[in-house]
């Protein structure tokens, strides 16, 4: 076949045969690894919950049955985890598993069937159990150490023992599995700063209507399983009843903070939860009535599978109600024994919330203990926490769990830059609070609601209650943006679960406990779900139809009428030959009643192989709606792998290179493979590399020449730089699909270096650090550190004065610091990438000497370049003329990841230091130094001139303040340390309606004039009061208290416990004469502001400034005889220099002024003082 021939072939294959299926695995983790079909749930009945397969066949006390389970004992032997290393002689820990089930399965068996259940009597039998099973292991000659007994929610004990002597526990009868003692993190990505508590996230959920409502979690007992907690935490103190620590350190107390156990990840979690302070500086948590336990199983590294299963145990057996576990590991399994434990623990009556885990956004990233079937995992939302905009967090792990194809998250809830407690640092509280990401903090979130829900309805069962938290979840994202496996149900809404009076329940079976080499003696839960997942569904020729059931719960006293539909998540799945059919389209379930509704799966011959997936949604006018998610994997054989790209070398090269060798290995003879581009930028296939028929199963090697063929051109085009999949498909002779991909990067470009203090490759320094970045497409992908090699050199008159290798981090960023000598030097940069790039850089650096002040009794000022003066107030520290006083400059780079998003920088960070004979100073100035900085080169338009203000960056901005004005900054300093310029928009969201106040609001917000009622919003229609009004009018005046001025004597104010916010500044007011009071000696701060009483203290405080009533004719206004006689100089004056202009109604004397009003009128006053228009 020609070589035009054979590419047209392929286009049609492409265009007849791969095109329709393609959409569905375009997207980047969709073909997991080992992924196993799980049995359907049609094959066996939903009988008893606690019972195994092989028992649901028989009479379950039967002899037949103990025999049946013998000998399935003797023939599949101990299950051994294959990632145990059975040869090594050195002492592991693993996790042994008996056959005889748990104490809480028991109990729930007992209670299913209604016969009697002696706590004490099988606690002793499991005690027993474990002494034999250490006689027989000294016995048999095996040494090993029991390190922990599990009793509760697992029957089995962790055991330190050689790794070759763990096949020999194959001879000893009773054991059924050993586990490798897996190591877990928090699942916690990062920590963001911010200033107090925003209640977006709680907003977004509806909890503060349900604390309105009265639930705060009283007597609900909450068990947080995590790295500990910091329990003299002012906002937790109360909260937390007890715990324990299982980590291994010689501690019980699960005490974290101090300098032994440094960590906070619990304390934070647990503030999410159960905190009880009080906003707007401290932290409420969603259930601050709750009952904080917290048990210890996660130190400064992690932990294991031994202590986490050890704190599981402990918390059921305290009697928790909710249990969290903010943690996780790589192990995608439903069956290992964290997952169990979770499974086990709602087996009796314990919610269990798990976070996701933080590996994604791949598909099949989730890992135990959230691949537990029966707890409810939460991925995590990113920021807006606004519905309509709202997005799932890339780093959150997406589902299914491979071998049994359970979604995984259930939910999703916010889970970026969430703030909470801290552990105190030297008992100190002010600063004990921090904001985190990650799906740990996603967790708590539902954990808490779990634990609103269980106060609310104390008589729903854990499964219930987890169907109405998924049935009232609402879709995120746009028509087809994300799948299940992103966002499980959806986005939990608390008032709407509590508002629902009926539950959709999914009849579910639980394959928790089956192992590749055989089925233990327990295979199965019965429990309820809000998901119909109708797993692998693999048709023959014809039709296929399968049927599953929602159960409609009714648990109010009123009958209820839905209107049922359904629809995919994304409109391409429509017409490809899959559908549901309904029972009904519209059911009435009667109160405290239940009706079922069937739900039938339609595949029609032909249809295209896929993962389909939607909602059935039932709505009623009265209440919340209910969402059922529905999927269906089509087609697809997630039991084998089929293909395996085993390397393409290189994988970083530029387009010099001659070939690439791509190695695979298929595992099963395909008829039909496919190697395609992936372009990771334009996020589709743009091409294609060959295509083969008939390829028979083995390792194969391809060697390509970087040409492909592309769809757009219709050409064969040469790879251009990008970054880039393989990505291979292959079709075997039973029509089975199976994908594989592996990325590589094509960049042909030298890197370069950018260093922040050049100008023209000429670097000027006063201290001696220089830092910058390098520029490649490494740099980009955060990558650098390990792709790209820079090495330096300085000389010093043609000689090497220092040379190194520089540390570039992920981003490309590094610094040199104390290398360069005085004076002028050489920087030669050598620059290598792993794509085979190369490239030389010189500069020329000057360190200059550092800034001596000559007399500090004189007032002296220092310029810095041409953007920097400093002046210095005589005595503006103590000091004599034998002192001597230096000052040390530095700017750097502002990092915007610093600050959450509200604040936009201009300019560098600008370093201040003063030294006296050779100390650095750290008090207060005794007099503030003014900073004066050119600001012409920041091109700055005149509202970001008069949002701008100075802040010291540290933990969290300070504002400091200060006005820029025609080209220059100032502002006076009571302390040096590192500022920048930077401006604060609060973005609040109900502004837009006012677009006439908008800019105002920003401006006096920006300059901390004034706040918002809530983080977003400002209510700019609301009225506003007296007391309000004056505490502004004095921050934009900036007045200080008048010597000898009047002070207040208002009773209203005197008598006051709220006055502590406004008393300050009013008496500032009183003392300038802009305040008199109404008479009677009172105030009536809290009482709303009229215009005229606006117009009168606007005018008294111009004449604090020398503007006098002018006598000017308003009778242009046709409601100015309404003007009191006390208001008409106020008005008169206000009028004349544009500070009130009226509005459509006239003046409005009598009417209350708004928040909108108010901003508008301050910031024309703000205009007038510091912005003259005459100037």
């Amino acid at each position: 076949m020609n070589k035009a021939k054979k590419w047209s072939v392929v286009l049609i294959i492409f265009l007849l045969f791969f095109t329709p299926i393609f959409p569905y695995y375009s997207v980047y983790a969709i073909s997991d690894n080992g992924i196993k079909v799980a049995i359907s749930q049609s094959e066996f009945p939903l009988v008893n919950p606690f019972i195994s397969l092989e028992e649901q066949r028989i009479n379950k006390f039967s002899e037949l049955l103990d025999k049946e389970g013998q000998e399935t004992e003797e023939k599949q032997g101990v299950y051994i985890d294959p990632q145990i290393d059975v040869k090594t002689d050195q002492k592991i820990r693993v996790i042994l598993e008996f056959n005889e089930v748990p104490l809480v399965i028991k109990k729930a068996f007992a209670r299913y069937t209604n016969q009697k259940y002696d706590v004490k009597n099988e606690e002793i039998q499991l005690e027993e159990h474990v002494q034999q099973f250490h006689h027989i292991l000294a016995k048999h000659r095996i040494k090993a150490r029991i390190t922990s007994v599990y009793k509760y929610v697992f029957n089995g004990v962790a055991l330190e023992i050689r790794g070759n002597d763990i096949e020999k526990l194959n001879s000893i009868p009773g054991i059924k599995a050993v586990y490798a003692n897996y190591w877990y993190q928090p699942a916690e990505t990062l920590m963001t700063s911010t200033s107090n508590q925003d209640q977006a996230n709680f907003d977004l959920m509806g909890i503060p209507e349900l604390w309105a409502l009265g639930y705060e979690g009283r007597g609900i007992k909450v068990g947080v399983i995590d790295t500990g907690i910091d329990y003299n935490h002012p906002d937790l103190q109360e909260a937390y009843k007890g715990g324990a620590n299982f980590v291994e350190d010689g501690r019980s107390d699960p005490y974290e903070g101090d300098s032994k156990v440094n960590t906070s990840h619990g304390t934070h979690v647990s503030g999410i939860i159960s905190a009880r302070g009080s906003q707007p500086n401290g932290m409420r948590g969603i259930a601050p009535q709750s009952e904080l336990y917290v048990y210890r199983v996660l130190g400064p590294s992690g932990g294991t599978t031994e202590w986490i299963v050890n704190g599981i145990e402990q918390a059921v057996k305290d009697g928790m109600d909710v249990i969290n576990l903010s943690l996780g590991s790589s192990i995608n399994h439903s069956d290992e024994p964290t997952s169990r434990a979770v499974n086990n623990a709602m087996l009796d009556g314990v919610i269990v919330v798990v976070a996701n885990g933080n590996s994604g956004p791949e598909m099949g990233t989730v890992g135990a203990p959230a691949t537990a079937a029966l707890g409810i995992s939460t991925g995590a939302l990113a920021k807006p926490y606004d519905q309509d905009r709202a997005k799932i967090a890339e780093f959150s792990s997406r589902g299914p769990v491979k071998d049994t194809l359970d979604i995984k998250p259930d939910v999703v809830a916010p889970g970026v830059s969430i703030w909470s407690t801290v552990p105190g640092k030297n008992g100190d509280y002010s600063s004990a609070y921090a904001a985190f990401d990650g799906t740990s903090m996603a967790a708590p979130h539902v954990a808490g609601l779990a634990a609103l829900l269980r106060e609310a309805y104390p008589d729903l069962s854990v499964f219930e209650i987890k169907a109405l938290i998924m049935n009232t979840a609402v879709k995120v994202g746009s028509h087809g943006e994300y799948t299940l496996r992103d966002m499980g149900a959806g986005l939990v809404q608390g008032h709407d679960a509590f508002l629902s009076p009926v539950l959709a329940k999914v009849p579910e079976i639980a394959y928790y406990t089956k192992h590749e080499n055989g089925i233990p003696r327990l295979t199965a839960a019965e429990h309820y779900t809000g998901l119909l997942n109708y797993r692998m569904i693999k048709p023959d020729d014809g039709e296929s139809l399968k049927s599953m059931t929602v159960e409609l719960q009714n648990i109010s006293d009123q009958p209820v009428t839905y209107y049922v539909d359904w629809d995919f998540l994304d409109e391409k799945l429509e017409g490809k030959g899959v559908s549901l059919s309904l029972s009904t389209d519209e059911v009435t379930v009667p109160a405290n009643s239940h009706v079922e509704l069937s739900v039938t799966l339609m595949v029609e011959d032909g249809a295209q192989y896929g993962i389909y997936e939607g909602y059935i949604t039932f709505t009623t006018e009265q209440y919340p709606d209910l969402n059922v998610p529905f999927i269906v994997y089509l087609g697809h054989d997630f039991d084998k792998k089929g293909i395996d790209i085993v390397s393409i070398t290189p994988q970083y090269f530029n387009t010099e290179i001659e070939q690439i060798v791509i190695r695979y290995k298929l595992h099963n003879d395909v008829k039909l493979l496919w190697l395609f581009i992936y372009d990771r930028s334009q996020d589709e296939v743009i091409g294609i590399i060959d295509y083969f028929t008939d390829s028979s199963k083995g390792e194969k090697t391809y060697s390509w020449n970087k040409y492909y063929y592309d769809f757009d051109t219709e050409q064969l085009e040469l790879i251009s730089d990008g970054v880039y999949s393989l990505y291979m498909v292959a079709v075997d002779h039973a029509n089975l699909e199976y994908h594989d991909w592996i990325d590589f990067y094509v960049y042909s470009q030298p890197p370069q270096v950018r260093i922040k203090q050049a100008e023209n490759d000429n670097i000027s320094i006063v201290e001696n650090f220089v830092n910058g970045e390098v520029m490649s497409l490494f740099s980009k992908l955060g990558i650098a550190d390990t792709t790209i090699d820079v090495f330096y050199k300085i000389l010093k008159e043609e000689k090497v004065y220092h040379s190194g290798r520089l540390s570039v981090d992920h981003a490309g960023y590094f610094e040199l610091r104390d290398v360069f000598p005085e004076g002028i030097s050489k920087l030669e940069l050598e620059l290598r990438d792993i794509a085979g790039n190369s490239a030389t850089q010189t500069f020329s650096v000057e360190l200059s000497k550092v800034y001596l002040l000559e007399n500090i009794h004189e007032q002296q000022s220092i310029a810095i370049g041409n953007t920097i003066t400093l002046v210095f107030p005589p005595y503006f520290v103590k000091g004599s003329e034998n002192d001597t006083f230096e000052i040390k400059f530095s700017t750097k780079k502002y990092n915007n990841r610093d600050f959450k998003p509200n604040y936009t920088s201009y300019g560098p960070v600008y370093s201040f230091s003063l030294y006296k004979n050779g100390e650095l100073l750290k008090q207060p100035f005794d007099k503030p130094v003014r900073l004066i900085i050119n600001t012409n080169h920041l091109d700055l338009n005149k509202l970001e001139e008069q949002m701008i203000s100075a802040y010291f960056v540290e933990q969290t901005p300070i504002h400091v303040g200060g006005r820029a004005k025609e080209g220059r900054f100032e502002v006076e300093l009571d302390r040096f340390g590192e500022i920048i310029l930077m401006t604060y928009d609060p973005g609040f969201i109900d502004v837009g309606r006012f677009p006439w106040a908008e800019d105002s609001i920003r401006v006096l917000a920006s300059q901390r004039i004034i706040n918002g009622v809530s983080s977003t919003r400002f209510a700019p229609e609301n009225d506003i009061t007296r007391a309000q009004f004056v505490t502004i009018l004095v921050n934009v005046l900036d007045l200080e208290k008048k010597e000898n001025g009047a002070s207040i004597v208002f009773s209203d104010v005197v008598n006051d416990p709220h006055s502590k916010w406004y008393g300050k500044n009013l008496d500032i007011a009183v003392s300038h004469g802009i305040v008199t009071g109404v008479g009677q000696n009172r105030f009536n701060p809290h009482q709303s502001i009229s215009r005229s009483e606006m117009a009168t203290m606007l005018a008294r405080a111009l004449r604090v400034f020398g503007y006098e009533s002018k006598d000017i004719d308003l009778s242009q206004y046709k409601d100015a005889g309404e003007i009191p006689w006390w208001a008409e100089e106020g008005f008169k004056l206000t009028v004349d220099l544009g500070i009130i202009t009226g509005t459509n109604r006239g003046l409005e004397p009598r009417a209350t002024g708004n928040r909108a009003q108010a901003v508008v009128m301050l910031k024309r006053l703000y205009d007038l003082i510091y912005y003259p228009k005459d100037e």
